[in-house]
């Protein structure tokens, strides 16, 4: 049993209280978070965990501008005196960008004018909020040096992205990435040519409720349709994931609650129907995706790990030539301070591996938006993190991105509801921002397979209702001229 205390401002921003209820204990090698128990009482935070590990705390700080981007503290050593909050976010953050610039110049890169302000800024910053000795007294300068951390974190990765893709293209070389978008039902004429236009590559749906609405009762019209429209339009497609664990999936399935046997029959049956109906046209699959995230149908932990196992077993006999990718939500873990899990989403897809079950990549999905799938709010260092993280496993990443683009004049929601969303704005300013930052980073990485938008149309798609293109389609065409 680990405790700490931390000093808090006495009166909060607009959306402290979210950020308090959502701090929690992180640690090990990949970060991830412990089960963490909060309490508040005026001025102060206490965090307990049940590991006796040395670790870190973070919280999904507020910053104008910027919205509530996750900000983790230095190694942290159990004391009885509280520390303060918000002078230990910024050192944390601080430590964080100066140790990115200081890997960068060892590879011969100086951090342009812009980071160097932003740094210089943070570290005056943070030595007056660290000199002050009254609670409360250093929150306004500790506040403003988180932010001019982010600041400086945005503009090294702007650097970095930069920089890489030059790297990557000079000679007029292009990189050898799948770029892809989502797409559920049959786009028109119209958006065909935009799509075609736009990317390489694109990833059909199914919808397993739709096509098997009773047992064994398939109607494949929608997905045959969308099949044939992609090799109409010149494109190899993937279809998946086949089965969502966080998606709706058929209403006949909940009456075998805790019926794991029949579960996985039932799983094994729509994948082997689905594969023998496309199989002679689709070579690159996902077979699943949530597993590691989502628990429904009184599943356990283990028992999904099972089930995925099982599902790749089927995958081998039915295609062994085939690519199978295998999904993982909110990839930073934050389902795990629940308390209800206990596999991070690298341990979960580290144990599949080493079950040398014929697994050809993993799909991250960097999500925001206002729903229980998004990730919290991370910059583009924290990106950096995750994306080197699961390169370690060696084996091909895919990364799928998607956030709410709604039309700019849509009435305002409580930012907190949008606390996941870049700079707590759910318009398509802020998807083609936060989408064109996620794109360039993907391009970076020689591991990186493909980059996928997670929706053609909607909400969080690229064509809004009334059939025109949002500005982030503008941007990812910039960056299919890249790709090969």
């Amino acid at each position: 049993m680990g405790s700490m205390n931390f000093h808090v401002p006495g009166t909060l921003p607009a959306g402290g209280a979210f950020a308090l209820e959502h701090a929690q204990f992180v640690g090990g090698y990949d970060r991830s978070p412990f089960p963490t128990r909060v309490e508040q009482r005026p001025g102060f935070l206490n965090l307990t965990k049940a590991q006796n590990e040395s670790c870190c705390a973070s919280a999904p700080w507020p910053l104008a501008g910027l919205g509530f981007p996750v900000s983790t503290t230095a190694t942290l050593r159990e004391k009885s005196e509280p520390y303060h909050l918000l002078v230990e976010l910024a050192r944390g953050k601080l430590n964080q960008l100066r140790n990115a610039v200081a890997e960068l110049q060892m590879q011969g890169l100086e951090p342009s004018p812009d980071v160097q302000r932003e740094s210089r800024a943070a570290v005056r910053l943070l030595a007056a909020a660290a000199l002050q000795t009254e609670p409360g007294a250093g929150d306004a300068d500790a506040t403003a040096a988180l932010a001019h951390c982010h600041a400086g974190s945005q503009a090294l990765i702007r650097q970095f992205t930069a920089t890489a893709i030059e790297l990557r293209t000079q000679g007029g070389q292009r990189i050898p990435m799948r770029w892809a978008c989502r797409v559920a039902s049959v786009p028109t004429p119209e958006q065909t040519a935009t799509f075609v236009d736009a990317f390489s590559h694109v990833v059909l749906v199914p919808d397993w409720a739709a096509l098997e609405v009773a047992s064994t009762k398939y109607d494949w019209a929608k997905l045959d349709d969308l099949v044939d429209w992609a090799h109409t339009n010149g494109f190899q497609p993937t279809i998946g994931p086949l089965i969502d664990f966080g998606e709706p999936l058929p209403g006949w399935l909940d009456g075998w609650e805790g019926e794991l046997p029949s579960l996985s029959a039932f799983f094994s049956d729509f994948v082997e129907s689905v594969v023998h109906r496309y199989g002679s046209k689709i070579k690159n699959w996902i077979l699943c995706s949530g597993f590691n995230h989502t628990s429904r149908y009184s599943v356990s932990e283990d028992d999904r790990l099972r089930l995925v196992g099982r599902l790749l077993e089927l995958a081998r006999t039915l295609d062994p030539d085939a690519k199978w990718t295998i999904g993982l939500a909110q990839p930073w873990g934050d389902y795990l301070g629940t308390g209800d899990h206990t596999y991070s989403p690298l341990v979960f897809a580290d144990t599949l591996l080493r079950s040398g079950l014929p697994i050809g990549g993993f799909e991250l999905e960097i999500f925001a938006g206002d729903d229980d799938r998004a990730s919290l709010l991370r910059d583009g260092l924290d990106t950096v993190r995750l994306l080197d993280l699961f390169g370690l496993l060696g084996i091909p990443i895919d990364v799928v991105a998607r956030h709410p683009g709604r039309a700019a004049n849509t009435a305002p929601a409580d930012p907190v509801s949008l606390s996941k969303c870049w700079s707590a704005r759910d318009d398509v300013a802020a998807q083609a921002a936060w989408g064109e930052g996620v794109a360039a980073l993907s391009l970076c990485y020689a591991h990186i397979r493909s980059f996928t938008w997670g929706a053609w149309a909607g909400d969080h798609g690229l064509i809004a209702p009334d059939g025109r293109s949002k500005p982030l389609l503008e941007s990812l065409k910039a960056h299919r001229g890249r790709c090969s």
